[in-house]
């Protein structure tokens, strides 16, 4: 990121009750609903309502659950996202380049972090990407043991209570013991 280039500090949820059944009926459909076609203008408004370049993660909303979470990554020409035209969509629309999320993995299938009331028709909301890391991380029952993801890391604790730690490049670990 160059200094003219703002921040990625935000995070797009994306209320996608209308096309949800294609990622319950097929996982592997999750990118081409979640990462686009989203206006970036409320209603008639030609004054875009978020800055599409802040945006560094997409999640799904679908029934107060996050089926699907991406981090925005930049393609082959450095660009996080690209106008496009809808054929089901009136007006020009932004589609984000995105990976499935490892920051944000613990959101898939937790209670989604935005809600919607009936009857409110913009389908996108934003939250920064911190206000998205807080809370309670979900603990997953797996083949392993009990595992947690928290931000870029992973805890898994397997039956003998042994505890294995898997961080990015870069991190470092501290380990404490207690009485």
């Amino acid at each position: 990121m160059t200094d003219s280039m703002p921040p990625r500090d935000l995070a797009l949820i994306v209320n996608v009750a209308q096309r949800g059944h294609e990622i319950l009926a097929d996982p592997s459909a999750a990118p081409d609903v979640v990462l686009g076609d989203w206006s970036p203008y409320r209603g008639g408004s030609t004054k875009m309502d978020f800055d599409p370049d802040r945006i560094g993660a997409v999640l799904a909303h679908l029934r107060g659950k996050t089926p699907a979470a991406f981090d925005v990554v930049p393609d082959a020409n450095g660009k996080t996202w690209s106008w496009c035209r809808s054929l089901d969509y009136p007006g020009q629309r932004i589609r984000f380049n995105g990976v499935p999320s490892v920051r944000f993995a613990s959101q898939v299938g937790a209670d989604a972090p935005v809600t919607w009331r009936q009857g409110e028709a913009w389908p996108v909301k934003i939250i920064t990407l911190a206000e998205l890391a807080q809370g309670d991380v979900p603990v997953t029952e797996t083949a392993s043991g009990r595992r947690a993801v928290l931000g870029d890391s992973i805890v898994t604790i397997d039956s003998d209570d042994g505890i294995t730690v898997s961080i990015p490049v870069g991190y470092t670990v501290t380990v404490r013991t207690r009485d």
